[in-house]
């Protein structure tokens, strides 16, 4: 059990951005936006002398800008890797994000 302890690590980062120009879409104009990127990811080494072992994940990420199509995103996924015994560098992965998206830019866009 204490190999499994140790095995497991916990990754986590976080972005903050700023935009300092002008933007523009259409009818919208700003000067800036910011931004924040989160970033999760959690796993563990299954069989030690294998290397193989499963890693989960979540991204969020948030601006204030009027102008940019996607305002919030949200994932989340699963990736596992060196199931095939020799084959350590393989992974093989599911994920599913959500974005939150102006409505607005996506029909205006479709119709252009």
């Amino acid at each position: 059990m204490g190999d499994r302890e140790d095995n497991c690590r916990l990754i986590r980062c976080r972005f903050i951005w700023n935009q300092s120009g002008s933007c523009r879409r259409e009818t919208a104009t700003e000067s800036g936006a910011t931004g924040v990127y989160l970033f999760g990811s959690s796993g563990s080494v299954s069989h030690p002398g294998r290397n193989s072992g499963s890693r989960v994940f979540f991204q969020f990420g948030a601006n204030n800008s009027e102008t940019l199509p996607v305002n919030q995103y949200f994932g989340t996924g699963l990736t596992a890797f060196g199931l095939v015994p020799g084959r350590s560098q393989d992974s093989a992965g599911r994920r599913h994000g959500v974005v939150l998206a102006e409505r607005e830019y996506f029909s205006t866009a479709a119709v252009n």
